[in-house]
């Protein structure tokens, strides 16, 4: 058995299964109501919440510390240029200055 509901304002259709709520509820009743309690459900949607967080922070964490360490290595190289630079101008100024 399939409800078809109608909603005028959107000229949508949407389309209901019963048989989905038993998934929903777990336990299904003699008369065939889903009668039980809705627990294993909380607890799966906490977990797969818990290990989406835990893994956005991970990521987030690696994203921060590679790029932590990657502008730290960008200072260093600008550092050693402008050392270089600056050694190879204090070299063309003061030719008489001995090596």
């Amino acid at each position: 058995m399939a409800l078809n509901f109608t909603f005028q304002s959107f000229q949508q259709t949407l389309y209901f299964d019963p048989s989905f709520g038993v998934l929903l509820d777990g336990n299904v009743g003699a008369n065939g109501d889903g009668g039980g309690s809705n627990t294993n459900i909380y607890i799966g949607v906490f977990v797969s919440v818990g290990g989406v967080a835990i893994l956005a922070i991970l990521a987030l964490t690696v994203g921060l510390v590679v790029g932590y360490f990657t502008m730290k290595q960008r200072a260093q190289r600008r550092a050693n240029t402008m050392e270089r630079m600056t050694n190879a101008m204090t070299e063309e100024e003061d030719p008489d200055v001995p090596n």
